[in-house]
């Protein structure tokens, strides 16, 4: 289901109403199952919307999806925001939250008894974005109190606080899990386990980054070194820099290939065949085919048959260098 607000595009998953009707899978009064449904809809709404405005008014492009595990504002478009704005975007959803639960009870008083459904709302309303308000503050991410946490990390050294704020989460969910074992809380342990699942990857990724970002700026340089003709230079760069464990497939296939013409270009045919020989799934067998023809070219056949018996078993590689 799409939809706008203003010019705010909102999508909402079909896993959304599969969570919400399981929430509330032990009601047997259609009424209540559809009242629920729409609270838990319009308090997610309301929460991402918060996010949404905030940002906007930071010149964001904001773009809301609702699915199975609550509401994600996301950004198509928009200037870069600095540590404080961010904070503030991030807090935006739960203190909305906390307006329209405050409203729900202003008004409940306010009109005074108002039939069985009406208090089940207004009561409703107010518990759900108290709740999730105050959950989504915790120091743990992917909630809105972990990202303040990682922007203020980040703050702190200078880009930096991803990595400190993934362990600070996983410590939160340990507890988290430790507390649904003794209170028998089982939906608490499910999130503990999703949200554990999600920081182990979220480690996994910081720790890739930082690496395939040091073999890019290598790959940049050496690149250079080669257009100059300087082979040797390249080869010396790239060597210790491939030999770095961590790095995104795509970034090291590049980086063999790159290393490969160099070898090639200095004429270093032992070396060039131990490459080839122990990277071969990394390069495409039109490369290596190349690599056979000119070996024979220049005479050295055992090399060229080598090289032949490794074209024939290469398959397509992830990133292709092109001198």
């Amino acid at each position: 289901m799409k939809f706008r607000l203003g010019t705010i595009p909102v999508r909402v998953h079909a896993p959304f109403f599969f969570l919400a009707l399981f929430m509330v899978s032990n009601q047997r009064d259609p009424r209540t199952i559809a009242l629920w449904v729409a609270i838990v809809f319009v308090s997610i709404l309301v929460h991402e919307l918060g996010h949404a405005l905030v940002g906007r008014s930071f010149g964001l492009t904001p773009q809301i999806d609702i699915h199975g595990m609550g509401g994600t504002t996301s950004w198509t478009s928009g200037p870069a925001v600095g540590y404080g704005r961010r904070i503030l975007i991030s807090l935006a959803g739960p203190f909305a939250g906390f307006l329209l639960g405050l409203v729900a009870i202003l008004v409940s008083r306010r009109i005074g008894e108002g039939g069985p459904y009406a208090d089940y709302a207004f009561r409703q309303l107010w518990w759900v974005n108290l709740q999730w308000g105050v959950f989504n503050l915790l120091p743990l991410l992917p909630l809105d109190g972990g990202n303040v946490m990682k922007t203020t990390l980040d703050a702190l050294t200078k880009g930096r606080g991803e990595k400190p704020a993934r362990f600070v989460s996983l410590a939160f969910c340990a507890a988290m899990l430790a507390l649904a074992g003794w209170q028998r809380l089982w939906i608490l342990g499910v999130l503990a386990v999703i949200f554990g699942v999600s920081n182990v990857r979220g480690l996994r990724d910081v720790d890739r980054r930082r690496t395939d970002g040091a073999l890019a700026e290598v790959l940049e340089r050496a690149n250079e070194e080669i257009r100059r003709e300087a082979f040797d230079r390249a080869v010396t760069m790239l060597r210790p820099a491939l030999a770095a464990p961590g790095a995104s497939d795509e970034l090291r296939s590049m980086g063999v290939q790159m290393l490969a013409y160099a070898l090639l270009r200095e004429l270093r045919w032992g070396e060039l065949v131990v490459v080839l020989e122990q990277e071969h799934g990394l390069f495409p067998q039109e490369e290596l085919s190349r690599y056979g023809r000119t070996a024979r070219e220049l005479g050295r056949t055992e090399d060229a048959a080598r090289i032949d018996v490794l074209a024939e078993r290469a398959g397509a590689p992830l990133g292709t260098f092109k001198a």
